[in-house]
This record gives C-alpha cells, structure tokens and sequence, in this order.
C-alpha cells in the first residue's frame, strides 16, 4: 500500500482518499469563535464580507478572514478589507 499526504487529504492506493486531520488544526483553538449574541452586536462595518460575514473586528477574526476568504464568492475583496482592518488596527498581515 502506498500513501500520499498533500492538501489535507490521505491517498491509499488501494482505497478512495478520505479526510485526514486538517492541516491547521493545531490553530483551531487559537481562532476566535463568536456566539449568536455577540455577533448580532458586532457593528456591520467591521465585517469584510457581504450579509455580515467574515468579522474582522479584532486579529484573531481578521487573520481568520483572510484565510477563509476562498470560500467568499469574491476572495479577493475580502481578503483586502480583512488587510485593511489588521492595517487599521496597526497589525499588518
């Protein structure tokens, strides 16, 4: 059997390729995470995203828009506006 590690994926020669541990999973309790409550609290302009997605109000959610902005359907708006507010907050990325 033969195996193949890239983009978070397992490959077995033998076998379908199935979903392994993310790549950045040791980060996952570093992201920060909002509640329901919190959010709705969030001003709208301190999201990066339209329909209040992507909250950049501090650097824990600013540095995790810019990594999630692939999966906006314009990634590169996001990602500038997430830049943007890390700039603003003086903590460039």
């Amino acid at each position: 059997m033969v195996c193949f590690w890239g983009s978070g994926f397992l490959y077995r020669s033998n076998s379908r390729p199935r979903r392994t541990t993310p790549l950045f999973a040791h980060m996952e309790s570093a992201l920060a995470k909002l509640s329901k409550s919190a959010r709705s609290k969030i001003p709208g302009s301190k999201f990066a995203g339209p329909g209040r997605s992507f909250p950049v109000e501090d650097k824990a959610h600013a540095e995790a828009a810019i990594m999630d902005s692939k999966y906006a359907k314009n990634p590169g708006a996001v990602k500038a506006k997430a830049r943007a507010a890390l700039k603003k907050m003086g903590k460039r990325k």
